[in-house]
């Protein structure tokens, strides 16, 4: 059975198991349980998944689940385990990761298999310690499956019209699992596998195989903005650089030819200065002398009227 990629389909059913670390168990007490369900009832609610089935046992979690749209699974998951880490951390005052790497999640063709993965689930107790028997086993969805309650009665419709014999045949069904059958589930949900029928498998790689190629059409839409903002950058960046040294040059030039018209007039007005100077004395020697004749020419007016 191919194995199905790390790669998100929005909607449908997957058999989900998280494992615990070498050193830590995921609950050390009911406390815990009930934090991890309360955690479970949250985010159900939150983003509007079906809860099929579940089991919690020490060193891992089952859950058989259906997504809305727009919802993934590492969307939920990350949010359940991340929380409920935090709150493990903080009562045991401890650090770090709790949980054994990522995820497995196997998508689920739901015709086929919905009833066998609720049975593999509610058995997990009880393959585990055979003191475990299923409807004792309080921390899995098989009570509720024998009330008849919340998504159960989905599957239970498909054993039977009457309430009180659906409850039955399902309790005969649990009771006649092979564990052949079993083990066979378990690989698949351990590899994280396709658990479907050849055409189920067909169809779910295609839809991969598409979504793949979207996303990597997107990846190179961004990357081509991303080239093209960069050029954009650069050519500005140079352009900018262009235009200050343009800039500086005009400023440096007008600066010298300001600075020699500067010189010019500076030295023009220190000729001009000279040359009012020159004349200012010229003006004067002239003054001094058609003055110092016109007086000699009244005293010798005098001296002649005199005698």
């Amino acid at each position: 059975m191919p194995r199905l990629p790390r790669i998100h389909i929005e909607q449908g059913l997957y058999l989900v198991t998280t494992r615990g670390g070498q050193t830590d168990l995921l609950f050390k007490d009911d406390r815990d349980r009930e934090e991890y369900l309360d955690l479970l009832t949250k985010y159900k609610a939150q983003y509007g998944f079906k809860l099929f089935a579940y089991a919690l046992m020490s060193s891992f979690i089952h859950l058989l689940i259906e997504l809305m749209p727009r919802t993934t699974v590492s969307e939920i998951m990350h949010v359940m385990n991340s929380t409920y880490t935090k709150y493990y951390n903080n009562r045991y005052g401890r650090g770090g990761h709790l949980f054994k790497g990522r995820f497995k999640a196997s998508v689920v063709e739901k015709e086929v298999y919905l009833a066998d993965l609720t049975r593999f689930i509610h058995l997990a107790p009880s393959r585990v310690n055979s003191l475990f028997a299923p409807e004792k086993y309080r921390w899995s969805s098989y009570s509720l499956y024998l009330e008849a309650k919340g998504e159960g009665q989905e599957v239970l419709a498909k054993f039977s019209p009457i309430v009180g014999e659906q409850i039955r045949l399902y309790k005969d069904f649990i009771t006649a699992a092979k564990e052949k059958d079993l083990k066979a589930l378990e690989r698949k949900a351990q590899s994280g596998r396709i658990i479907g029928t050849p055409k189920f498998v067909e169809r779910i790689q295609k839809e991969v195989e598409e979504t793949t190629q979207k996303e990597k059409a997107e990846e190179d839409k961004v990357v081509r903005r991303t080239q093209f903002h960069k050029v954009f950058v650069i050519v500005g960046s140079l352009l900018i650089v262009a235009l200050s040294v343009v800039t500086y040059y005009y400023y440096s030039a007008s600066k010298k030819v300001e600075d020699k018209v500067e010189n010019m007039f500076q030295e023009k007005g220190e000729e001009l200065k000279k040359d009012l100077e020159e004349k200012y004395r010229a003006d004067l020697v002239s003054y001094y002398r058609a003055t110092t004749k016109r007086v000699e020419r009244e005293m010798k007016k005098r001296e002649e009227l005199g005698q």
